[in-house]
């Protein structure tokens, strides 16, 4: 005999549920007072059978029904998922911004301990990008990785000498380092470690993004797209020309953003420029906007942009950019692994908890 327990719509058209032991007839055990919806299925639950409505799980709960006896009982089971994701972000709240981190609902939650303790290295930090539980940090001599313990403890692994690497990112199982002369490409192997596989001629590359298969490099009077079908050898795929040094850049869908470096002899200036990337034929520049930024950091969040300056911290907007409070290290890079958040700036690698917890000393390498 074979025993199935399914739903289907009784004689009233109403959800029910039924048993077939074949070969023998259906039984209709129970019934919903609601029409038959063919989202409602049964599961075991806790021991017991219930009903669930299955139409939309990406909310934090759904509605069941829990059969006691001949009678369904209504009830709301919380769905079982990750409270954050492995992902950065910047939250804003009343003009203001601060670090946070993307929970499983796509909302930027601000940490809850900020910067509550610091790594210094004997050479001066620039960048960090991260695999898993590996960190790779990009200083003035070349790249360190630190593995993330269990227990959170970082240790010290790899070094390589590769020069300055000014900013890191990670597509792939392949690491890239914006080198100014080049880019340097190296493979992720399994235990974290990197080996160097090519680089990439630049000129005066400060910055990078990859977005989209795409890496997009800020490079002197000049921005370039290369396509990453082959992590290891970038194609050149689009060159936007423009008149002075791209300091920073970011990528929303199909819009670059890029803040160019304008300052003279006696003169302090700059714009954002931005482009539509719909088409990479076609690039046209669609909007810019003046402002003087000293030492610029752009990042974005979800469909936002920020830039963030020694003298203000701004977001981009379609009339213009807006002043906005926060400081500019908040718009450093940062990578989230098992509830820590990792930023590098000042020199020096700084972590933040999504959850409150004890003040940490601060720690050399």
């Amino acid at each position: 005999m074979i025993f199935f327990i399914f739903t289907a719509p009784n004689r009233e058209g109403k959800t029910a549920l039924y048993t077939w032991d074949i070969p023998n007839s259906f039984l209709e055990i129970a019934h919903l007072d609601s029409l038959y919806d063919s989202f409602i299925k049964p599961f075991e639950y806790s021991g017991k059978i219930i009903l669930a409505d299955i139409k939309d799980i990406s909310g934090k709960d759904i509605d069941s029904w829990k059969l006691d006896g001949e009678i369904f009982q209504k009830e709301r089971i919380s769905l079982d998922k990750p409270l954050f994701e492995k992902k950065f972000c910047i939250n804003e709240k009343e003009n203001s911004i601060f670090p946070g981190v993307s929970n499983a609902y796509s909302e930027c939650k601000k940490v809850e301990k900020y910067n509550f303790k610091k790594n210094c290295f004997f050479d001066y930090k620039l960048s960090v990008a991260g695999y898993k539980n590996s960190l790779y940090l990009g200083g003035l001599t070349g790249i360190r990785r630190v593995e993330i313990e269990e227990n959170g403890k970082l240790v010290k692994k790899d070094m390589i000498y590769s020069g300055k690497s000014n900013n890191l990112a990670v597509f792939a199982r392949t690491l890239y380092a914006a080198n100014y002369s080049e880019i340097d490409i190296f493979e992720i192997n399994d235990d974290g470690s990197i080996e160097s596989k090519s680089s990439i001629k630049t000129d005066d590359c400060k910055n990078l993004r990859i977005e989209g298969g795409k890496l997009f490099a800020a490079e002197n009077k000049k921005i370039r797209v290369f396509d990453l079908s082959d992590p290891h050898a970038p194609e050149l795929k689009a060159t936007i020309s423009v008149g002075s040094n791209i300091e920073d850049l970011e990528i929303v869908e199909n819009q670059l953003f890029a803040y160019e470096n304008l300052n003279g002899l006696l003169t302090r200036k700059g714009k954002v420029l931005i482009f539509d990337i719909t088409d990479l034929e076609n690039l046209p520049e669609i909007a810019e906007f003046e402002q003087y930024c000293k030492d610029p950091e752009m990042q974005k969040s979800g469909n936002s942009v920020y830039l963030g300056c020694k003298n203000g911290t701004f977001k981009v907007t379609e009339s213009g950019l807006q002043s906005i409070n926060g400081s500019k290290n908040y718009l450093r890079e940062g990578y989230v692994y098992d509830g820590i958040l990792y930023q590098v700036f000042s020199g020096t690698l700084h972590k933040s908890s999504i959850k409150a917890e004890k003040t940490e000393e601060d720690g050399w390498f």
